[in-house]
């Protein structure tokens, strides 16, 4: 259907709040992305931004050095 919205959770992620939820569904946008700054980012994966825009999304253990320090 034309106007379907489609909800994916990955379940490792943190804990997510209904509001934050709510808020991804709240908009018109065509597509969301919630990320987080973990305390402790040892074992979780990077989004890689570059000029605003999501360039790619990398797993911590195939992250080279730099895109570990994100």
């Amino acid at each position: 259907p034309k106007n379907e919205r489609v909800l994916i959770l990955c379940g490792d992620m943190p804990l997510v709040e209904q509001t934050s939820l709510e808020a991804l569904l709240g908009n018109n946008a065509k597509l969301n992305l919630a990320v987080f700054k973990a305390r402790d980012p040892k074992s979780y994966g990077r989004v890689v931004i570059k000029n605003d825009s999501v360039e790619k999304i990398v797993e911590f253990k195939d992250a080279n050095t730099q895109e570990k320090e994100i």
